[in-house]
């Protein structure tokens, strides 16, 4: 009896580890885009498809740590934005995106407003994420700001 509830309990699991796994983006070789053609996914789920691993993880680590001020769409329209003063930056400016590289917005993560000269109210990650996680970040803008 106590053997067939351990088998039913890790059939479970199973089924359970499954169900979870099936609406995953399927993953390829770090860096490379994953195609898929499948015309009945809906428009965000596409892009979602047609984003570089780094670009998703970045996606997470924005959603996680940067939309609460910087919104969903990187517009500076978060939640928080409207208590803040000076407002959070518009990351889908492609005119000023532009004019930042890699390494500025790395360094604008890592250090915060206060580290770079910009607004103290902008937090310092350096601590809290690590290098490749910023730079998952950077990916992540960069993609939103040239969409």
């Amino acid at each position: 009896m106590k053997m067939r509830t351990v088998q039913l309990s890790i059939l479970f699991l199973a089924l359970m580890f499954l169900f979870a796994c099936k609406d995953r983006a399927p993953v390829g070789i770090a860096g490379k885009e994953v195609a898929v053609s499948d015309s009945t996914m809906n428009s965000s789920r596409q892009a979602m498809y047609s984003m570089t691993y780094s670009e998703r993880i970045g996606k997470r680590l924005f959603a996680k740590y940067c939309v609460v001020c910087h919104g969903q769409e990187g517009q500076g329209d978060g939640f928080n934005s409207y208590n803040l003063e000076p407002r959070p930056r518009n990351l889908v400016d492609t005119t000023y995106m532009n004019t930042l590289s890699d390494a500025r917005l790395s360094e604008m993560i890592s250090a915060g407003g206060r580290g770079t000269g910009k607004s103290v109210l902008m937090p310092a990650y350096g601590s809290t994420l690590t290098a490749s996680e910023i730079q998952d970040l950077v990916d992540y803008i960069r993609y939103i700001s040239h969409r």
